[in-house]
């Protein structure tokens, strides 16, 4: 199987994931250190509440910790 040529790949390659991951509700925002958005900030955060409140994705069972509280929960938990 041949790939397309490349102009067909072209729009492809120019989403940012990131942003295409938020919309469909399989991405949280990291608000740690070290963190990039590349001047997305904004629209994912947007695209993230929006996810939430259509409840898609990781959103769909009410019960999600993002990354950074369940840090906040597992050392608690510890004690640490």
């Amino acid at each position: 199987q041949s790939l397309p040529p490349q102009n067909k790949l072209l729009p492809f390659l120019k989403k940012d994931v990131s942003v295409s991951l938020a919309e469909r509700g399989l991405a949280s925002l990291y608000t740690g250190g070290g963190r990039e958005y590349d001047g997305n900030k904004d629209v994912l955060e947007k695209k993230i509440k929006t996810a939430k409140q259509k409840k898609l994705g990781i959103w769909s069972s009410g019960d999600f910790s993002d990354p950074a509280q369940y840090k906040r929960d597992m050392k608690a938990k510890n004690g640490d």
